[in-house]
């Protein structure tokens, strides 16, 4: 034991391990601390290998690498047509069947529905294979040819003639017995139903010109 002196300088007695100072549970901090070496990031095995990177660090561009095509921006309010054609350069160049004029019913079965008038010979019937098919439920209408629209390009007039058929057809009530020539306007009676023609080709204007 060692002895030391109390403050009225009595000799005190203390036990010799208490005299040894504590280690201080923090130790010091300043240039003479001890730390640690910083990590020694060890050569890739692969040479090209890319060095890691963190997340969101840009990607260095390698020299030799071309630059990716800019983007255009896409603009909202573009309206992009598919399947448009450019005009025909002959007769027939794109243009399969080109519309000469349409019948619309106007009295019967089918009120108010639009028939397409191709060119050359248009047959009119029920049937579905008839160029011309008018099947609302009017059974006097002859399944075949029960009548015929033709235009004719190079006249550019539209005549009307009676089919093959027993069923008659009449033209603003007149019995069509002949090819009879039709202007836009007139109605057609076939059956109980009714059809206005409303031409689309004619001296003003023809596929042909395009």
């Amino acid at each position: 034991m060692a002895k030391k002196r109390g403050p009225d300088g009595t000799p005190v007695d203390v036990p010799t391990h208490l005299d040894r100072a504590a280690p201080s549970p923090h130790p010091a901090q300043g240039d003479d601390a001890e730390t640690d070496p910083p990590p020694v990031r060890r050569a890739s095995l692969f040479p090209e290998e890319a060095p890691t990177q963190p997340p969101g660090t840009p990607v260095a561009k390698q020299p030799g690498t071309p630059s990716p095509a800019p983007v255009a921006a896409r603009d909202e309010n573009l309206t992009v047509i598919q399947g448009s054609r450019r005009h025909a350069t002959s007769e027939t160049e794109g243009l399969d069947d080109p519309v000469a004029g349409w019948l619309v019913i106007v009295d019967g079965p089918g009120l108010g529905s639009v028939l397409t008038v191709g060119q050359g010979q248009n047959s009119i019937g029920r049937a579905a294979t008839q160029r011309i098919s008018i099947d609302f439920g009017d059974a006097e209408i002859s399944r075949e040819h029960h009548a015929a629209i033709i235009y004719d390009p190079r006249g550019r007039q539209f005549l009307m003639q009676q089919g093959s058929g027993k069923n008659l057809v009449y033209l603003d009530d007149d019995l069509v017995l002949s090819p009879t020539r039709i202007e836009s306007g007139q109605e057609m009676l076939l059956g109980q139903t009714r059809l206005r023609f409303v031409a689309l080709c004619g001296p003003d204007f023809s596929w042909q010109d395009r």
